[in-house]
């Protein structure tokens, strides 16, 4: 019998999976005319001496038109210099694929030298996908001896390709004419046209939603986030963020299309990765752990397959937001006026009291203070219980701010107030 944690898992991957396939089956194909961003090649030459020849240099390859077709559940490239995303950028000779795997929208293919073979070469190569938009990013590995010289570097490739047409946008062709004699005119009336939806021409960006807001990941793992724009009816917005990591990760890199890769050696620790958009930012924590502990994570059930259910928000356009707030809080200086004024008339009647009952009986001057400054106190507490009652609060989940009146998003991070 499967323990309880066993289990929840268990469902939790079952719930996840399914989701993703009726998921997948919705979305549009990636069948079309893309265009690809240059190639960029960045190497780290670790020893590398005369021995080992030439040393490695960036070649890149420039970008332009590219046709994609779906296959099998994989994507085939014609042109670019990539083949397929069960495939390397940098295959043949005694480099080929070792492993792949593949999901909706992400694959990853493991390339490398056989074990036979002196010359050790890994290549790991990650394809993430959008309705319009890919990323490619690959990591190299390379280690041999020559000479009794040891030979070391690193490389890292990465490009983004861009919708251009989609397969199957373009209008059906018009029938071909024949000799035989026109056809008649049609008797029934055109159909009528279809009203455009509210979201068939969305709005400006407000507001960046990135999932999952927390993911914990191994050493060696890279992991796809998922961003989506979306205007202030809710709609979603063409417009990409733009990703980066925190300046001091060292060993945590994310790409342009928001995949985010660690490295075999990076140590344990959280670091933090941004989607940007005019400014704004919504921000995940990536946690780095060992894989011992991260089966310890998983299996106390605090993160669902590793990652956060929530989602980190960033408000893009706060114009709404802000005359809202100001709306609120124009009622809450009202009544605050009015609560002090009440108050201060209260005081003043008192203190009228007690300089009667001063003149009349001097000896009870401390009694009648007394009976002053309760009054005063008592008159405070009913003001803060009718500030309570007259002004609900809010609180913001994320950051912990407290607000008045009936604000619905926290101006700071945009999350929904309770």
């Amino acid at each position: 019998m499967l323990a309880r944690p066993a289990l929840l898992l268990l469902t939790t991957l079952s719930m996840s999976t399914f989701a993703a396939t009726a998921s997948a089956d919705e979305r549009p194909t990636l069948s079309g005319a893309w265009t690809a961003s240059a190639l960029t090649e960045r190497w780290n030459i670790g020893d590398w001496g005369d021995a080992c020849g030439p040393r490695p240099a960036p070649r890149g390859a420039g970008g332009g038109a590219v046709q994609i077709s779906e296959s099998g559940g994989e994507l085939v490239f014609s042109g670019g210099g990539y083949p397929r995303t069960n495939g390397c950028f940098e295959m043949g000779g005694p480099i080929s694929v070792t492993s792949h795997s593949a999901s909706p929208r992400f694959w990853r293919t493991r390339c490398g030298t056989p074990a036979s073979d002196a010359r050790k070469a890994t290549i790991v190569t990650t394809i993430s996908a959008t309705d319009s938009s890919i990323g490619f990013d690959e990591t190299g590995e390379y280690q041999f001896v020559l000479g009794a010289q040891n030979c070391t570097a690193s490389v890292r490739r990465s490009r983004t390709y861009t919708l251009v047409k989609r397969l199957g946008d373009d209008p059906p062709p018009a029938p071909a004419t024949t000799s035989a004699a026109p056809a008649p005119a049609p008797t029934t009336p055109p159909a009528p046209t279809k009203e455009p939806s509210s979201c068939d021409a969305p709005g400006e960006p407000a507001r960046i939603e990135v999932r999952p807001s927390r993911k914990i990941l191994k050493p060696g793992e890279s992991f796809p986030l998922r961003a989506v724009v979306l205007d202030a009816a809710g709609c979603r917005v063409s417009s990409l963020p733009s990703w980066s990591a925190q300046a001091a990760s060292g060993k945590l890199t994310v790409s342009p299309a928001g995949v985010v890769t660690i490295e075999v050696d990076a140590p344990e620790g959280e670091v933090t990765v941004s989607a940007g958009l005019q400014g704004r930012a919504a921000k995940v924590t990536i946690e780095i752990v060992s894989p011992s502990r991260y089966d310890k994570l998983l299996s106390s059930g605090t993160l669902s397959a590793g990652e956060s259910e929530e989602a980190a928000v960033a408000v893009v356009a706060t114009a709404g937001m802000g005359a809202a707030a100001g709306t609120a809080s124009d009622g809450s200086g009202k009544r605050k006026l009015i609560f002090a004024g009440v108050l201060g008339g209260v005081v003043l009647a008192l203190g009228a009291l007690g300089v009667v009952l001063l003149r009349r009986q001097r000896p009870e001057v401390e009694e009648v203070e007394e009976l002053v400054q309760g009054a005063a106190k008592q008159t405070v507490v009913k003001k803060k219980r009718l500030v309570q009652k007259a002004a609900p609060q809010r609180r913001c989940p994320s950051c912990g701010a407290t607000f008045e009146g009936q604000k619905v998003y926290c101006p700071n991070d945009g999350a929904r107030l309770e």
